[in-house]
């Protein structure tokens, strides 16, 4: 069974800036081992 929520409920769960600013995050690393073609830089990216 889904559970969708409706539009208000969506606005009052919504984060406000100053909120979604703040919170705390991983750093995301991506290594790229001998790529041999720019369009897959690109598209990676």
């Amino acid at each position: 069974m889904s559970y969708q929520l409706t539009k208000e409920e969506l606005r009052n769960e919504k984060k406000r800036r100053e909120e979604f600013k703040s919170i705390e995050r991983n750093d995301i690393y991506i290594i790229l081992d001998s790529l041999k073609c720019a369009h897959n830089i690109g598209t990676i990216l």
